[in-house]
């Protein structure tokens, strides 16, 4: 049995999936194997991950695309490692990234250990910590409370310890195509699981601007709060964790409402923003931002004259 398995879930990735790939398979620590699932791709992203040669890669297609959350169910389905690192098909890793984390988890006895990323954007290959205002401490914890909290800790991609997701019976839920990496991380917090952070950037995050994780939709938002409403009722919370669950379902409905608002816009539809906008005056306040930026666009255009 390997000490670790690499899910990887793709999907058109075919640019960037070789170097994801081999940054898998090009960790320090050996003992590993490498799972991806092409979740029906339409782009040549198979047929590259199957010309890499190395018996520690396994290559899965599905027939019809399912998203993310069940490709990765696929591949912890045929995972035998110790541990599960999560890598997007866009993204990549550093050399020594998991066999620091290992050493992290195992020093302090957790079930679930992650680091800062590094986000590099695709067109201007800016580079920067994705995680600045909260600041993640080298070798400290992290709380159900601080993502019920920080729901943007969400994005951290993970390395679990396989035998307590095995023992909770836990997986992605298959009806997310987004926000599935948080629903796995809060239902093992909830089920007692020990988070740790290790040394920051390892791992390198893509930032593509048609990536859906960067996209908002209402049907996906939607199912969002259908899940994160049901974990509050499963789950025997303590009086804080509810609130703030509480508050991230509020959020969550009313940035639902300002895409129906800005829709609403877009269609010249002003007596339903209207409608929207008195229905929910926190995603109307969200209107703020936007309009502030726009204006200062303008003033910044007059300056030129």
């Amino acid at each position: 049995m390997p000490d670790l398995s690499v899910i990887i879930a793709a999907y058109n990735t075919g640019p960037y999936i070789e170097k994801a790939v081999r940054s898998a398979l090009d960790q320090t620590h050996a003992s590993l194997e490498v799972i991806l699932v092409d979740d029906a791709s339409t782009d040549n992203t198979f047929n590259i991950a199957q010309k890499i040669e190395d018996e520690r890669l396994i290559c899965l297609k599905h027939d019809a695309n399912q998203g993310p959350a069940t490709a990765r169910n696929t591949a912890l389905s045929r995972a035998n490692g110790a541990w599960i690192a999560v890598l997007d098909g866009d993204d990549w890793m550093h050399p020594a990234r998991l066999e620091n984390l290992l050493k992290t988890a195992n020093n302090q006895n957790a079930d679930i250990v992650v680091d800062n990323p590094v986000t590099v954007h695709e067109e201007t290959q800016a580079q920067a910590p994705l995680f600045q205002k909260i600041q993640l401490q080298e070798n400290t914890l992290l709380s159900l409370d601080d993502f019920l909290k920080h729901p943007e800790l969400g994005y951290l991609k993970p390395v679990f310890k396989a035998s307590f997701l095995k023992e909770h019976k836990l997986q992605y839920d298959s009806n997310l195509k987004i926000g599935e990496d948080y629903q796995l991380i809060v239902e093992a917090l909830a089920s007692g699981a020990k988070c740790v952070i290790g040394p920051s950037g390892g791992y390198i995050y893509t930032q593509r601007s048609s990536s859906i994780s960067f996209r908002s939709h209402s049907e996906s938002i939607e199912k969002q709060i259908e899940q994160l409403c049901q974990f509050l009722d499963r789950y025997d919370l303590d009086a804080t964790s509810k609130r703030l669950g509480q508050k991230y379902v509020s959020r969550l409905k009313a940035h639902m409402t300002y895409e129906a608002i800005i829709q609403d816009i877009k269609d010249k539809a002003f007596g339903q923003a209207l409608k929207n906008a008195l229905s929910s005056p926190q995603s109307a306040l969200m209107l703020y931002q936007p309009l502030l930026n726009r204006i200062c666009g303008w003033k910044q255009h007059l300056k030129t004259f």
